[in-house]
This record gives C-alpha cells, structure tokens and sequence, in this order.
C-alpha cells in the first residue's frame, strides 16, 4: 500500500490535471479544446477508478487507503457510461451526441470534476488521523477550491505537492 506522502503525490497529480484541464477547457479554442476535454475525461476516470463500487483490476482502490467502500449509484454509471463512449473506447459513442468537443458554454466538465472529488471527500472517515486520508481529504479540498475560484496560486498549491 501507498504511504500517506505516495498517496498524496498521486493523488495531486490526477487532480490538479484533471481541475487545470476542466477550467482551461472553458475558455479554449479549436483543437485545444478538445485537448484538455480529453485530459478531464481521462483523469476524472482514473478517480472514478479509484472510488468504484468493485475492486479496480489495477491501481489503488480508496478502500485500500483508509476510505469507506464505494457505492454504486444512477450519477456515477452516467459519468462512467460518458468516459467510456468518448475516451475509453473506440467506437461510434466518439462522435455521436453529446457532440464532441461539447459546447463553449458547457459546465459538463466542471460538474464531472466536482463529481469525482466529491465522490472521495463524501464518506471519508471524521476524526482519523490516517495519513492517507488525510492525503485524500487535503487534495481533493483544493481541487474543488481551484474549481470554485480558479486563482492560479490555487493550482500552483496542489502542483507543489506533486513534487513534495
């Protein structure tokens, strides 16, 4: 199992790529739209990944790590369903709706990134000194600190962590 500073390290990593690529994707044009679209996506999934309702086939499952046992639900079958169809896979669910690269105005990604750090901070355990659950709890904070108010000194925080 990871230590307390891995977990925190990997943690950082996923996050601050997946919170940078969900805000840059706003205000992106052409093909680096669809760049940091995809960067999102992939990192939202290897979140997802790592809270999914079963054990991953590879990686670390939050259960390993101090966190509570995943639970299935409608919302986080749709974000999967979405991953799959538009990055995972190929297939014809890559250009079909919902289109692709989706809308300017789009939050979707936005949503999916709250979603995913949402999904970790929920039902973690009060009180416990674990450190990797405080790991989790630390960087998925300002991963939705940065998606609330995206200040670069926000991202620059969880950037230093990956190279503590």
């Amino acid at each position: 199992m990871p230590s307390p500073a891995e977990l925190r390290r990997h943690l950082a990593y996923e996050v601050h790529y997946l919170v940078h690529a969900a805000v840059r994707f706003q205000s992106a044009k052409g093909t680096d739209k669809v760049h940091f679209q995809d960067s999102a996506l992939m990192h939202a999934r290897n979140l997802l990944e790592f809270t999914k309702p079963n054990r991953p086939r590879w990686g670390w499952w939050i259960t390993d790590v101090g966190g509570p046992q995943p639970r299935g639900s409608k919302t986080y079958e749709r974000w999967n369903d979405l991953i799959n169809a538009k990055v995972t896979h190929l297939g014809p669910g890559r250009l079909a709706r919902p289109p692709w690269p989706v809308r300017h105005d789009d939050e979707r990604l936005a949503a999916l990134s709250r979603y995913s750090l949402k999904r970790i901070l929920r039902r973690l355990p009060r009180g416990n000194s674990d450190g990797r659950v405080i790991a989790m709890r630390d960087v998925g904070r300002l991963g939705l600190d940065y998606l609330n108010r995206p200040m670069p000194s926000a991202l620059t925080a969880i950037a230093e962590l990956i190279d503590s």
